[in-house]
């Protein structure tokens, strides 16, 4: 399952932007996740490639499962934050061309089982 997680992180860094810098790091790790998956949904282009904080290299298993249990754990408030700023962009006056389609954020929250027990 590891190999799978990493493989799918890998995909996604071409849906990416740099973690928000502006949240703690293990909340930033989980927006990034989200909102690249979103645009890689909506049937955005892939980019350049940006490495995901959460796939950050000499990582050991251990290390992963701690990052996954804590993108989890992070993953219904990552939703809300996203749902958010996407509420925001929806409501200025600038070009939307550049804007984070991440429509269904809710949706996509209650996909990903909490951080339990294990």
């Amino acid at each position: 399952m590891t190999v799978e997680i990493r493989d799918c992180l890998l995909v996604l860094g071409r849906y990416s932007e740099p973690a928000p810098d502006y949240l703690p790091e293990a909340m930033a790790e989980t927006v990034q996740i989200m909102r690249a998956l979103h645009r890689k949904r909506s049937g955005a282009a892939p980019g350049r490639y940006v490495r995901l904080h959460a796939s950050a290299p000499g990582r050991d298993i251990v290390d992963e499962r701690r990052t996954l249990r804590s993108i989890a754990a992070h993953w219904d408030e990552a939703a809300a934050h996203v749902a958010a700023l996407n509420y925001g962009m929806e409501h200025n006056d600038h070009d939307h061309s550049e804007a984070d389609p991440c429509p269904g954020a809710e949706a996509t929250a209650s996909a990903v089982p909490s951080a339990g027990p294990g």
